[in-house]
């Protein structure tokens, strides 16, 4: 996996993985462990797997959509996270290693310093793009609120 291809996510961004396999049994559940480069930290995504449709007899397709359960005040140390493991647990309990697993990563930033500046959206007008800000709606005994129509 490229340096391109990698997501790239900043503190308070949700970080979410979705794993499709095949199983004979039904799984309950998904861990996969991403591996900071630089400081071995570890960050687990977890996720419960459902059943989907399969078109081979004997065997059942699921989909799992792994969260970062991780405590959200706290920032990950920033640098390349790397697919290090990918677990599942079957409903009778049995723990599966997976022998085959992507080569998947993901990088962690800092916020943009406070040089960079955050900009308004260009909004479409008759006279082109202009840059605006606007109130959306005055709070409740705000005296430039105006009665309902």
């Amino acid at each position: 996996m490229t340096e391109e291809q990698m997501p790239t996510f900043v503190p308070g961004d949700e970080i979410v993985y979705v794993v499709q396999f095949n199983y004979p049994a039904n799984v309950q559940s998904v861990a996969a462990t991403f591996r900071n480069d630089t400081t071995g930290e570890e960050v687990v995504l977890r996720g419960g797997a459902r059943l989907e449709r399969s078109a081979r007899r004997g065997t059942r397709k699921h989909l799992a959509r792994l969260h970062y359960d991780g405590d959200p005040s706290k920032s990950l140390n920033p640098g390349t996270y790397r697919f290090a493991r990918l677990e599942a647990v079957t409903y009778g309990g049995k723990t599966l290693d997976f022998d085959n697993p992507p080569e998947d990563a993901f990088v962690v930033q800092d916020e943009p310093d406070e040089t960079t500046l955050p900009r308004l959206d260009r909004v479409q007008g008759p006279a082109g793009g202009v840059t605006r800000a606007t109130w959306f709606e005055f709070p409740e005994g705000h005296p430039d609120k105006r009665p309902p129509r």
